[in-house]
């Protein structure tokens, strides 16, 4: 019952964080005044093939949208034309791992290029969906270390990453599932549930 609760939790911040905007998806929001933005990254939970990524602005307004946009082993390139500058909020849906669907949602807040989008960017970008434009890059940074014990958050070879692979493996749980208990747990700054503990050894706990 607690999952399900959790779960249901997760759904209604990634609802918050579309906004409104996600409704008006069949057209891009793109100003008269067009300049190119490009950008690259990783998508990994482990490399996943094939995914959908929206492109989003700090308001949670849709600009764009890209289908099968990553390789095999997860890169992505995409650019659109418009008035628009980073940050910008990247939202990633569909593909395969390994030849078996997708079924999750990652999300990163992109300050700049390369972008990577993981778990962990999921998680960081999840705890500050309240408040996208008044937020920096450092106080995600800082939120990361003392919160999580991750020095880079959008790194692609941290050990959490190896950990929630394998977490999601042994205990046959979404990647959706494992992002809303620890994005639930942290509230109160403070990692308790032990499914937090075990992938971020580093973090915050109360002692």
């Amino acid at each position: 019952m607690r999952l399900l609760n959790i779960t249901t939790l997760y759904l209604i911040m990634i609802l918050s964080f579309i906004g409104c905007g996600g409704s008006s998806s069949t057209t891009n929001h793109l100003s008269t005044e067009n300049r190119e933005v490009i950008i690259s990254g990783y998508v990994i939970d482990e490399p996943i093939v094939g995914a959908t990524i929206e492109v989003y602005d700090l308001n949670q307004s849709f600009i764009t949208k890209f289908t099968n946009s990553t390789d095999e082993t997860g890169k992505y390139s995409i650019q659109f034309k418009g008035n628009y500058s980073f940050p910008l909020l990247l939202k990633v849906t569909n593909g395969e791992i390994n030849g078996t669907k997708f079924d999750s949602t990652m999300l990163s807040l992109c300050y700049d290029s390369p972008c990577n989008i993981t778990p962990i960017t999921t998680i960081v970008t999840l705890s500050f969906a309240t408040n996208f434009a008044l937020t920096s890059k450092e106080e995600l940074s800082k939120f990361a270390q003392e919160s999580l014990g991750v020095d880079n958050w959008q790194s692609l070879t941290l050990n959490e990453h190896r950990t929630i692979a394998n977490y999601l493996r042994e205990n046959h749980q979404s990647l959706d599932d494992i992002v809303s208990i620890i994005t639930s747990d942290m509230k109160d700054g403070y990692l308790d549930d032990e499914v937090s503990k075990t992938i971020f050894p580093h973090g915050k706990i109360r002692q």
